[in-house]
């Protein structure tokens, strides 16, 4: 049988990371539109919209796939992403993030609510990686800054800027709330669209 095999194949792996790429596409694709928006409104719809969006597509990865490695992969393209532009801490977070995603699967695979930890672990990792930088490594950042052409009296100034934002802890509250939120509407849109149309059409 299918599901009996518990390690990803190389279709598996395939088809876990072109569905991952899918969803990363639309997490930065929605990114540019709004940022004529102020800097939280922008982050928290940034953050809601693909949660929410691309819930259909992991539940259907995931069921296509359910089996060790698809849940890494899935954090893994994000990362790979963020070292290609220059985030390597982010790039790590989203790895750690995977490995627990998988970790959280032990004795769960097969179980449709249960998949739904490592999609909400995933989107707040989204979430939080940049609030968690400028916490815990501003001067990294500032150096990040400088690097991309800044001057150092504008990048202290934008990181002080930002960090404001990213680690008011009411804003902190507001966007994990919404990333639950979102994470749990969108895998809820997922499993009812599987059942209703997937399934009937074969492709779940």
């Amino acid at each position: 049988m299918r599901n009996e095999r518990k390690f990803m194949g190389l279709k598996d792996l395939i088809l876990s990371v072109l569905l991952s790429l899918l969803m990363l596409v639309i997490a930065v694709a929605v990114v540019v539109p709004l940022a004529v928006l102020d800097i939280l409104m922008a982050s928290i719809l940034s953050l809601m919209i693909p949660a929410t969006v691309c819930g259909m597509i992991y539940v259907l990865m995931t069921t296509k796939a359910p089996r060790i490695g698809t849940y890494f992969t899935f954090s893994f393209v994000f990362g790979a992403f963020y070292v290609i532009s220059g985030s390597v801490t982010t790039a790590i977070l989203f790895c750690i993030t995977g490995i627990i995603g998988e970790l959280t699967m032990i004795g769960g695979r097969g179980k449709k609510w249960r998949a739904f930890v490592p999609y909400l672990l995933h989107w707040l990792t989204y979430t939080y990686a940049a609030t968690i930088q400028f916490l815990f490594m501003r001067d990294a950042v500032v150096q990040t800054y400088i690097s991309m052409g800044m001057d150092e009296a504008t990048a202290l100034s934008t990181v002080d800027m930002y960090g404001a934002i990213y680690t008011a802890p009411a804003n902190m509250l507001l966007c994990g709330v919404c990333a639950v939120a979102a994470s749990l509407l969108g895998y809820f849109i997922g499993v009812k669209l599987l059942r209703k149309h997937f399934a009937a059409a074969g492709v779940a």
